[in-house]
């Protein structure tokens, strides 16, 4: 029950991710058409590109780990025993977690501190940046207990899914 809640959210936020994808490129080709049709400029769409990235960065973190789709380097790991190859998946996977409980901690103080304060962005409109910033805690998080999930399945013995590791 708690594998599918997690592959749900993940998949969620995903396709909100991918819906930033879609928003991104439909406000950077519309500013590009106000530039050569009208020659002037759209206020704030600079602004709320940076602010998207966020999404589509963040967003799909937990997603991708779940499809094993980050980057690997497996030259070595590949020439390794099993039990050789799955201690280091495990290391790999401990350190990542140790990591990104750090970003998911870090960047929610963060978050929180933008807005407390009402930290906005810096242009002709300014969009409150704690919006933003909150996803990178919400995708961190999730991210989070993805690898909790993969450590788990790699450390005890039982049914193996689909999206584990070999």
């Amino acid at each position: 029950l708690l594998e599918k809640l997690l592959g749900t959210t993940e998949k969620a936020l995903n396709f909100m991710a991918a819906g930033g994808v879609l928003l991104l490129t439909a406000i950077v080709t519309l500013q590009i058409v106000a530039r050569y049709v009208f020659g002037k400029a759209i206020p704030g769409i600079f602004e709320s590109a940076e602010l998207l990235m966020v999404a589509i960065v963040f967003l799909g973190l937990a997603y991708i780990q779940s499809l094993n789709g980050h980057v690997r380097m497996e030259l070595l790991v590949n020439r390794m025993s099993r039990v050789r190859r799955r201690t280091m998946e495990g290391f790999t996977l401990f350190l990542s977690l140790v990591l990104f409980v750090i970003i998911t901690y870090k960047s929610g103080q963060n978050a929180h501190q933008a807005w407390r304060v009402g930290d906005v962005t810096m242009g002709l409109i300014n969009f409150p940046t704690w919006p933003a910033k909150m996803l990178v805690p919400i995708g961190a998080g999730l991210l989070c207990l993805r690898l909790v999930a993969q450590l788990w399945r790699v450390f005890v013995p039982g049914p193996r899914t689909a999206d584990s590791h070999k």
